[in-house]
């Protein structure tokens, strides 16, 4: 897009995503190099107030690592998911080729001032909690140097919590948003309609994802009985929320889907009533040939009938539903392994 005819600038988040993908290395390298620094700072900081033994690696840090990496990697593959979903939905509208170009910057670029203003409260929200109650980050923090590494690695790793969420919230409203672009639905050519189903799985991953990390994060122990009740009762409403964001925004182009099924069943009604009524006027005729022929094509009616009621009319690929339905149900296998792991073993 001319950058004259953008909406709004694009977001520090934005920036920084186009920043990795023009290093020269692969991007999950990066992420991973990402991941090993904020790791490592979290190591150095509990080394230096002595609450680990220097050089000793602790799991909860390196499992705490990850939030330095996990919403901008999410961010990451939602915006670059939407712009292919976008290119995959285009075939369908030929002739607003400006309204698409507008939907696919807004999907694929937030807006610079919403990001900063979310993201910098965050991140100095994170910074005073820690200062008022330093155990927040661990119990022993002091040191002024770990404090900087401490404090500078969470405020870094959760800025993009609120971005995460504020971006995921527009691309379900901007897929609900394409699929009004639609003038008419053809329930014959759905394979574009396919294209933002695979968004809203992505995009419900998340919140999947974040059900599993309260598991392991359980499963680490180190807990008090009232964080681990918490920690389970918050995965259900994540898997919960999971559900509404595959499926809210898809409901819309499923009404109209099976409406226009409808429509074309109420055609093939009118079709075989059509050749019923010959049908009745052949044989009072005792026109024998012409019976022949009719019921031949009330039979060929009949299949069609059949399959348009096959039909779908949930705008997803064979097995979309039941990837998701798959990755619902990991953190209660992990649970239910986890439950049965401490108690007989």
């Amino acid at each position: 897009m001319n950058i004259k005819n953008r909406p709004y600038p694009p977001s520090w988040v934005d920036r920084y995503i186009d920043w990795i993908e023009s290093r020269p290395i692969p991007i999950w390298l990066t992420y991973v190099l990402i991941y090993l620094a904020a790791t490592l700072a979290l190591h150095m900081a509990v080394w230096i107030d002595g609450v680990t033994p220097v050089g000793e690696i602790d799991s909860l840090w390196v499992f705490n690592g990850i939030w330095s990496v996990i919403s901008l990697g999410f961010i990451h593959i939602l915006e670059r998911s939407a712009g292919n979903a976008v290119d995959r939905f285009a075939p369908l509208l030929p002739k607003k080729s400006t309204a698409l170009d507008d939907l696919r910057y807004r999907m694929t670029t937030m807006p610079a001032r919403a990001v900063l203003i979310m993201s910098l409260i965050f991140a100095f929200a994170m910074v005073a909690i820690v200062m008022v109650q330093r155990d927040f980050l661990y119990e022993g923090l002091q040191h002024p140097v770990s404090m900087v590494l401490g404090i500078g690695t969470l405020a870094f790793s959760y800025s993009f919590a609120p971005v995460l969420l504020y971006q995921a919230g527009r691309l379900l409203k901007y897929v609900t948003d394409a699929y009004k672009l639609l003038d008419q639905v053809n329930v014959f050519h759905q394979q574009p309609l396919y294209a933002f189903s695979g968004l809203t799985l992505q995009a419900s991953l998340f919140w999947i994802v974040m059900a599993n990390l309260n598991v392991i994060q359980n499963a680490l122990g180190g807990l008090s009985e009232s964080e681990y009740v918490f920690n389970y009762v918050f995965s259900i409403i994540l898997i919960t929320l999971a559900f509404l964001t595959f499926l809210v925004p898809l409901l819309g182009i499923h009404r109209r889907l099976s409406d226009a099924k409808q429509d074309v069943l109420e055609e093939n009604s009118i079709q075989i009533e059509a050749a019923q009524n010959k049908l009745y006027a052949a044989i009072a005729a005792e026109d024998y040939a012409k019976v022949n022929g009719l019921d031949g094509a009330i039979g060929s009616l009949y299949k069609v009938r059949d399959q348009l009621k096959s039909i779908p009319t949930w705008p997803w690929a064979t097995g979309t539903f039941r990837s998701f339905l798959s990755a619902v149900f990991l953190p209660m296998v992990l649970w239910v392994l986890q439950t049965l792991a401490s108690r007989y073993l």
